[in-house]
């Protein structure tokens, strides 16, 4: 049976404090990964889209019509900023064990991919090298997207948010499983837990 750390030492003493020193399961590691993965991606976009308003801005200043471009590069830049800001907020509260964390995420993967199927379906690869490559980045993103819902459904994902699921993070505040043995592993819970490890 896969020990995974106790609530009261939830990191590994060689991983230096980091999220992914944990002793977690491999889907849960997999998940983890997957959401910085998004994370990174969307920052990415982010950072291009300050570099289109930044330009829009010269553009403008040098008396030439590019409201519409700076708007778009702005609404575009904040909802990226936001993506990426998400799928790392989860994926360093999925690291926490929080249920909460792994809840939500299953449900901003699934719009993403429904999102990024629904795009890619509408894309028309023979439009052109931009058309194409969106549609592609589309179809790959809901990949991504979809792989971290399976991982966010393994069996070993939520024992290990069982176990560590009221641990900070989204969950804090919420009374935790008193921590040992028991509680440090995937074997049964205390009796007084039972309930909540049937339907984590």
């Amino acid at each position: 049976m896969a020990e995974y750390p106790s609530v009261e030492s939830p990191l590994d003493p060689e991983s230096g404090g980091s999220e992914a020193g944990r002793l977690m399961p491999l889907p849960v590691r997999y998940a983890w990964g997957l959401l910085w993965l998004q994370g990174l991606i969307w920052g990415g976009l982010a950072l291009l889209m300050v570099i289109g308003a930044v330009v829009a801005v010269i553009d403008i200043l040098a008396n030439v019509n590019a409201v519409v471009a700076l708007a778009l590069a702005v609404f575009a830049g904040a909802l990226t900023v936001g993506f990426a800001t998400g799928e790392i907020v989860l994926a360093r509260a999925l690291a926490r064990g929080s249920k909460g964390a792994r809840k939500t995420a299953i449900g901003v993967e699934i719009a993403m991919t429904s999102l990024g199927a629904m795009w890619a379906a509408g894309s028309n690869f023979s439009g052109g090298l931009v058309a194409g490559a969106g549609g592609l980045a589309a179809a790959a993103g809901a990949g991504l997207s979809l792989a971290a819902v399976v991982c966010l459904l393994h069996r070993s994902t939520r024992q290990y948010s069982a176990v560590h699921g009221n641990q900070g993070g989204i969950d804090a505040g919420l009374s935790r499983p008193p921590a040992g043995p028991s509680s440090a592993s995937c074997g049964p819970l205390p009796a007084a837990w039972g309930t909540a490890s049937q339907l984590a």
